[in-house]
């Protein structure tokens, strides 16, 4: 039975996304026994293809994940301001906003004061909103049922003669936040994953490096790992695929991953050992997204069709 590249294990291995499928990976071998496969994809994956740097693309290019949905980063409430009120705010599918329901009550000498700001789809739920919050102060006095019920109605009528109905175009103030830490430890995982296909159980029980990437991805640390964001790839950057398209490169004794054009280099081996590629024997993946489908080329053959304007 063979080994999993990850608890080095005997059991089956089952298919694992080497660039993940929610992003338009179609790369699949059997290097994981199932139980790493579900662990790297809820420690590692799962909070990468959540990060707004996956998802906007991911809406731009209209990729779906498993269960067949584009993501809508924009499904996050976020903030606008009227009329000195901070409002709840969020887009739905097609770019719609929608205004948070938001309901303030004032207790005073005259009785119950309430405040509704709602959005024009949701102006039938305005009488269910009335009824809980009279319901429960006039019982906190006492009041009886049926002396309740008028006072619901009252308000009701009330509501509907005083009602403003606005309709602005806001600025929608949008707070995102990024996790380097994330998009690095699934580039640590990429560069694994390749680095194990290409080179076999020799590389994984061979070389230094490869061990000392299972720990950073085991304990997600990557402050042992050489690499990180931001590769300068000089002349190549020009020749390699632009954000409409991933690749992975193994490159000397570095593997560079780009998705979506956010570049990061994650140094896979020694730079003595056997597993180093030269610049004639550096292999690259090419990946499509939205057609969900790969090409492997040697970088040399690569270099040679872009000359040609073949690549």
């Amino acid at each position: 039975m063979p080994l999993c590249i990850f608890c080095r294990n005997e059991r089956e291995l089952t298919e694992e996304h080497i660039v993940p499928d929610c992003i338009g990976g179609s790369l699949k071998p059997r290097l994981l026994c199932k139980e790493c496969n579900s662990n790297l994809g809820s420690t590692i994956d799962g909070p990468f293809s959540n990060t707004v740097l996956v998802q906007l693309p991911r809406q731009s290019y209209q990729i779906p994940g498993k269960g067949g949905s584009v993501p809508n980063p924009f499904g996050a409430y976020g903030a606008i301001t009227h009329e000195g009120r901070e409002l709840s705010v969020r887009l739905d599918e097609q770019f719609k906003p929608y205004v948070k329901p938001m309901v303030t009550e004032q207790r005073t000498d005259q009785g119950l004061e309430i405040s509704i700001t709602i959005d024009k789809e949701d102006e039938g739920d305005i009488e269910s909103i009335l009824r809980k919050k009279i319901t429960r102060y006039y019982r906190s006095l006492g009041m009886p049922d049926d002396d309740i019920q008028t006072k619901v109605a009252q308000a009701v009528q009330d509501a509907k003669k005083v009602a403003v109905p606005v309709s602005h175009q806001p600025t929608i103030k949008y707070l995102f936040s990024i996790d380097i830490n994330v998009l690095v430890l699934e580039s640590i995982k990429i560069a694994y994953e390749i680095a194990a296909l290409e080179f076999g159980d020799m590389y994984v029980t061979g070389s230094p490096v490869a061990e000392a990437l299972r720990c950073a991805l085991r304990h997600q640390r990557r402050d042992e790992i050489a690499g990180g964001l931001g590769i300068d790839l000089g002349p190549l950057k020009a020749i390699l695929p632009g954000q409409d398209a991933h690749y992975v490169l193994l490159l000397h004794n570095s593997c560079v991953v780009s998705i979506f054009g956010i570049a990061s280099t994650i140094e896979y081996c020694g730079e003595q050992e056997a597993f180093a590629r030269s610049i004639d024997d550096a292999v690259l993946y090419v990946f499509d997204p939205a057609n969900r489908s790969h090409t492997k080329y040697l970088l040399a053959n690569f270099l040679f069709q872009h000359a040609n304007g073949k690549a």
